[in-house]
């Protein structure tokens, strides 16, 4: 793209997410993410515009992922997809709060997301899981209190067995982005994989990250890694939208 860095950050601004469309209950989750895409656009826009561009790739690699998620979500005309990952969702939490929260921990606040979770499996849990009896007894054990969390938390990981990762949507995105701005941008696997891993290294505070001579350095190398990927990561999902909407 042969535009200036001030000029890819205003085409940014200008991507039209048509976020009202889903803010209703059938789309609540869906709704939610798109919402937290707007708010994490207006947040990178501020970093890049004062300078912060170390920063701002964390923002960048948080909304290349929301919009792997977004588009896994609505490249499948079926509600499936949105029930797996609501679902997935509800067992990583679980999972968490059996492996750390001690059996005699009687925190309310605690016991209730605990709760909501087995409800939401009760739900959606058939989604990623063989068979509905395999899910239906999975919760009919998670609800009984003679067993400890860590049997609760290894029944969850060996009943749930069709999970998704970060990956699974990422590598799915990276393709469809790759084959749409291939044309225009024939290095778009690697530059969004180097992104990727730019977030990664910052967000988890890596070594390499840290140039010992020169502290001007980090700033300008991360000055233009991300908007144009960032551009274009929201205008693909844009562009989705308003196709799923017709």
């Amino acid at each position: 793209m042969d535009y200036s860095l001030k000029q890819i950050l205003l085409k940014i601004e200008q991507v039209d997410l048509e976020l009202l469309k889903y803010l209703d209950t059938d789309n609540f989750c869906l709704s939610n993410l798109l919402y937290k895409l707007s708010e994490s656009r207006r947040s990178y826009l501020v970093l890049m515009r004062n300078k912060c561009y170390t920063d701002a790739v964390i923002v960048a690699g948080h909304i290349l992922e929301n919009c792997a998620i977004v588009s896994y979500l609505i490249s499948e005309v079926s509600p499936r997809r949105e029930k797996k990952y609501i679902a997935s969702d509800a067992q990583k939490i679980l999972c968490d709060w059996y492996d750390f929260i001690k059996d005699e921990s009687n925190n309310d606040e605690l016991y209730g997301l605990e709760t909501e979770c087995i409800n939401v499996l009760k739900e959606f849990g058939r989604c990623i899981a063989d068979t509905t009896a395999k899910n239906a007894a999975l919760i009919e054990f998670l609800c009984d209190s003679t067993y400890t969390n860590k049997e609760k938390s290894q029944r969850i990981k060996d009943t749930y067995t069709q999970l998704t990762s970060v990956c699974d949507y990422l590598n799915m995105f990276i393709e469809q982005l790759d084959k749409k701005y291939k044309s225009i941008y024939p290095k778009m696997q690697l530059g969004v994989r180097l992104l990727y891993a730019a977030y990664c290294k910052i967000k988890h505070c890596g070594a390499s990250m840290f140039v010992r001579n020169d502290d001007n350095i980090p700033s300008l190398q991360y000055k233009y890694i991300s908007c144009e990927i960032v551009l274009m990561c929201l205008e693909f999902i844009s562009e989705a939208i308003k196709l799923e909407s017709v």
